[in-house]
């Protein structure tokens, strides 16, 4: 069995916290063990890296990527994001190639690999492309096989995703899954399509903790009797539905996550948050589109105890 040991580390939890002085034990690329002055068993055969220098610290993870556009990175500065779409990105994005797209992944597999990033969830054409490129670097990969269904039947674009679910099925890398492009693309009926392949798929894979719902947001709401734990929101750019907003909240649930792509939108939202006893804990910007004058904000906010 291959080992890796590192030996005096500066070592960062999943929780933040720091401690000295620790040795990490990897066999088999998992985590085996985790102390002081650990050794491994005799005859095994490895490497030991002394790391009294360096910190250790989990992987991290990129939850929103579209890592062949790395190759269109500097094309446009400065712009709305209007423009940046519609003048700059999207002419590019007519032009672009398979092999393009191969090689685009594959460099921004390497510079996420390079700052720590060991798994990312992908969305973007020829998700294949983008799977052979994380599989040969080595990092894990969620990717969501785009679907546009721009005449209004999404199957033509299914069967090649589907196809590609099966041949990484059993992949410990690399996982796919469906990627409706959005709700102002792809019709209320495409979604219900792909939410009932979800649930087919959902249960091919034997999951059975997690829910697929599409409908109209009202009524869906009323159909949920059980109280969620975490709500976690992310809206169009216009914010959450004036009239939706108190349904959500009625839920009283202890932690609300808001990712919000318009500040003012966020802005108005909280006024009324904050109004049925929710604090901001923690408020971070995101620069997704470092390109345009936009930024991205993720908001933590938790229901005030009382009595």
């Amino acid at each position: 069995m291959a080992y890796v040991l590192l030996k005096n580390c500066r070592l960062i939890d999943e929780t933040g916290e720091i401690s000295s002085g620790e040795d990490l034990l990897i066999q088999d690329g998992v985590i085996a063990g985790r102390g002081k002055s650990l050794a491994p068993l005799e005859g095994e055969t490895g490497e030991i890296l002394d790391c009294g220098r360096l910190f250790v610290s989990p992987g991290l993870t990129i939850l929103h990527a579209h890592s062949p556009m790395h190759i269109l990175r500097g094309i446009a500065e400065d712009v709305n994001v209007d423009d940046w779409f519609n003048k700059e990105i999207w002419p590019y994005e007519s032009k672009i190639l398979e092999e393009d797209i191969y090689w685009g992944a594959k460099l921004c597999c390497a510079e996420m690999l390079d700052h720590g990033v060991t798994a990312f969830a992908d969305h973007y054409f020829h998700g294949e492309q983008i799977a052979k490129a994380a599989k040969e670097s080595g990092i894990r990969a969620d990717i969501a096989g785009t679907v546009f269904a721009f005449d209004g039947n999404p199957e033509p674009e299914m069967r090649p995703v589907e196809a590609l679910m099966e041949q990484y099925r059993d992949d410990p890398l690399v996982k796919i899954r469906f990627g409706p492009h959005s709700p102002y693309i792809c019709s209320p009926e495409v979604l219900r399509t792909l939410v009932e392949a979800a649930r087919e798929n959902a249960k091919h894979n034997g999951l059975d903790n997690c829910r697929f719902l599409a409908g109209d947001v009202f009524r869906v709401l009323d159909e949920i009797s059980e109280k969620p734990d975490v709500i976690v929101l992310d809206p169009p750019r216009d914010g959450i539905h004036p009239k939706a907003l108190p349904k959500i909240l009625d839920y009283r649930v202890d932690r609300i996550v808001y990712i919000s792509c318009k500040a003012t939108s966020l802005a108005r939202d909280l006024e009324m948050i904050q109004g049925r006893g929710y604090k901001m804990v923690k408020c971070t910007a995101v620069d997704q589109f470092c390109q345009t004058v936009h930024t991205e904000c993720v908001c933590l906010l938790s229901r005030k105890q009382t009595g």
